[in-house]
């Protein structure tokens, strides 16, 4: 008999267990760790699963349900940053409807503050009843004038969480089809340069460009190109799409590079992490583009070119360094970085402007490092970040699996081929888990849950000690304790 493969009642609750234990976590990363434990189901099957299985409402869906509920009544408004010829920088101001997807309102400006921000809300709402409710993030230029503004205006300001930019999904959406449309193609000359070319883009946006949310109209309503009158599907024309010529310049040449020497690449960069006192660290960290294995990370709240020169000697001792790194053109570098690092045998390759793609082995790690422990927890001090990231490193290279790395771990995990009952070691105070099966898990010297028995007191006391150390305050709690200080 043929068909797919019927999947068990207890992998399918081995599934829900995982869901429900690592929320973070998608399908290839649950089915990398079936494959760990010798389960034979495809990534697909995983996926159906992981759909049916019992989600928390809260707080998404609540969120949500107040978007959908208040789409008509409501607006957003938001700033992006877009570099000129000279290496100055614009700032773009606009409001947009969330029924439609208006564009409401647009301006540019140097040097943006609160009272300019409350003149182009004037502006925007000069003959019309403004909306009930007005959603922005907490920028500084959106002081306290703009709030009190926007109610002498009869709309109710709404603010978005802390580094939270879904929440005004509408906005960020926005920016991200107007770099993609317009501005990833063109060099803006001046103020009125960039001025002339959004007044165009608008005019496009709202007449000819369709828009999948509006199912596939524009937002002026015109009967448009679907609107030529063919008969064809998405797929189809998807299908038809991925077959089109492309042009191979400039960035097949990149993508060859890093293909043919992904071996003797590494790169390094920066990223910063908020503490519990406002504070900012600097985490600079160097990773290897064959494992994806992190050589090299530490943290400072005064990052120099000094500083990085001596991360560099560390992360590369005793002839161990590779023939390429690859960086930005961050300021902190200075001239002492590429001086360095060619004392050291090794080239320095330097990204184009505002291009972090080419760095994608580095911005990929970033992202996950968030998603996977910052977003989960609040850095009290610089101790406690090291702290912090140390394990999660180590959770990295042994237990996380890759999709790029065929689903296996950076350290090479050893699969477990016996038959016995899955096992499961809380990794970073519970956020993660680490799957086994028990027959191996003994020959580890370890005992842990197996499928709701209880484990040892050694592991009990483990996990309370890591849970203790990681202090992982949740975001909504972080936001009360806001809320109380204002």
């Amino acid at each position: 008999m043929g068909g797919r493969k019927c999947v068990r009642k207890e992998l399918r609750a081995l599934i829900f267990r995982m869901v429900a234990e690592n929320p973070t976590c998608g399908a290839p990363r649950i089915h990398g760790e079936l494959l760990q434990l010798g389960f034979d189901v495809s990534e697909r099957s995983v996926s159906r699963w992981i759909r049916r299985a019992a989600k928390d409402p809260d707080p998404v869906k609540r969120w949500r349900t107040f978007l959908r509920n208040h789409r008509e009544a409501m607006a957003a408004m938001d700033f992006f940053t877009v570099p000129t010829l000279t290496f100055g920088f614009l700032y773009c101001f606009f409001v947009i409807g969330h029924d439609r997807r208006k564009i409401l309102h647009f301006h540019v400006t140097r040097n943006p503050h609160a009272l300019w921000v409350v003149q182009q809300l004037r502006e925007a709402w000069a003959y019309t009843q403004p909306h009930r409710f007005l959603l922005f993030d907490r920028d500084a230029k959106f002081g306290a004038e703009v709030a009190s503004a926007v109610r002498d205006m009869g709309s109710e300001p709404t603010r978005t969480a802390f580094r939270c930019p879904w929440q005004n999904g509408v906005a960020e959406r926005w920016v991200g089809s107007c770099r993609r449309d317009l501005l990833n193609h063109v060099i803006i000359l001046s103020e009125w340069h960039l001025k002339r070319l959004m007044a165009s883009y608008l005019l496009y946006y709202h007449e000819d460009r369709t828009h999948l949310g509006l199912a596939k109209d524009t937002l002026a309503v015109i009967v448009h190109v679907q609107m030529l009158g063919f008969d064809i599907s998405e797929r189809t024309i998807s299908r038809w799409m991925r077959r089109a010529p492309r042009d191979p310049e400039p960035a097949k040449r990149w993508l060859a590079f890093l293909r043919n020497h992904r071996e003797a690449i590494a790169a390094m960069d920066f990223f910063t992490v908020p503490t519990i006192t406002f504070r900012v660290l600097y985490c600079f960290f160097v990773i290897s583009h064959d494992r994806r294995r992190v050589l090299h990370f530490n943290v400072t709240p005064h990052p120099s070119s000094t500083w990085i020169v001596q991360q560099l000697r560390e992360a590369f001792p005793d002839q161990s360094a590779p023939r390429f790194l690859i960086f930005d053109r961050d300021a902190k570098y200075g001239l002492e970085v590429p001086t360095a690092v060619r004392s050291m045998a090794i080239r320095p390759v330097r990204t184009s402007i505002q291009s972090p793609g080419q760095n994608g082995v580095v911005e990929r790690w970033v992202e996950s490092c968030r998603r996977d422990l910052l977003d989960h927890v609040i850095a009290t001090s610089e101790r406690h970040l090291k702290r912090l990231l140390s394990d999660y490193v180590r959770y990295y290279h042994e237990d996380r699996t890759h999709l790029g790395l065929n689903k296996q771990t950076p350290s090479g995990r050893v699969r477990s081929m016996d038959r016995g009952a899955v096992v499961c070691r809380a990794r970073l105070g519970g956020i993660h888990h680490r799957y086994d099966r028990a027959a191996f898990h003994e020959k580890a010297g370890a005992s842990q849950d197996v499928f709701g028995v209880k484990s040892s007191a050694a592991t009990t006391r483990e996990k309370g000690n890591l849970a203790t150390s990681l202090t992982c305050f949740t975001k909504s709690a972080f936001e009360a304790s806001n809320r109380h200080m204002q």
